[in-house]
């Protein structure tokens, strides 16, 4: 005989698989490669690019690329796949946007203050931390909680900023621009810092998604089980 938690099970989107984690670990190793990499691709690409602003856009929107592809291919529906990668590179394009906003106030404004420069680099971070993670949400998830793991995101955005982590790590140091490896470093350094909170979000989000299906699925089991 069918029993109601039965056809709940049945019903209820499948659970993480191990070819999931794999995607995930991948994604973080290809993004891992791209930093170290990044400062040699920014160079072929100038030298096929004439307009500077183009080359320093590619460069900032970089790191997203890997994402919005990632998230787009491994949906677990097809009609989030492209409102997943629109919302990956959208944390692209807050990045490029931020960088032009502070561009044209030290071009147009100098003596604007250091406190609303770093109130707008906060934003900026938060937003985009946010947005990257929501593009995996939207890609991976199931349940409607989710989105309250999104709050790691910000928040770790913010106390990465804060806290400046890696500025204290003389490995990614460089005294030169000539100093290649110490460029490279420095890059990959960054794609740590980048990726720490949007990470920390998706596995908040995921155990979050767990939670509801389990309770979805097992009604009868209660907010203190």
């Amino acid at each position: 005989m069918t029993t109601v938690s039965d056809v709940l099970v049945a019903r209820s989107p499948r659970r993480t698989r191990g070819s999931d984690v794999v995607v995930a670990l991948g994604l973080i190793a290809a993004e891992l490669v791209l930093g170290w990499f990044t400062y040699d691709i920014a160079r072929s690409v100038a030298d096929h690019v004439r307009p500077l602003r183009l080359v320093q856009w590619f460069f900032l929107i970089l790191p997203f690329l890997p994402l919005a592809l990632v998230v787009t291919l491994h949906a677990i529906r097809p009609r989030r796949a492209l409102t997943a990668g629109i919302t990956a590179l959208a944390a692209g394009v807050v990045t490029i946007a931020h960088y032009e906003l502070i561009r044209w106030i030290f071009t147009h404004h100098p003596d604007t203050s250091h406190r609303v420069v770093d109130t707008l680099g906060y934003a900026a971070e938060m937003i985009v931390a946010t947005l990257a993670a929501l593009a995996w949400g939207l890609s991976r998830r199931h349940g409607h909680a989710w989105p309250l793991g999104l709050l790691v995101a910000a928040g770790g955005a913010w106390l990465t900023l804060w806290t400046h982590w890696t500025s204290r790590l003389g490995w990614a140091h460089f005294d030169s621009p000539l100093d290649v490896s110490g460029i490279r470093r420095a890059e990959l350094l960054h794609s740590v810092e980048l990726m720490v909170p949007v990470v920390a979000a998706c596995v908040v989000c995921w155990l979050i998604d767990v939670a509801e299906i389990r309770r979805t699925a097992n009604p009868e089991i209660g907010p203190s089980a």
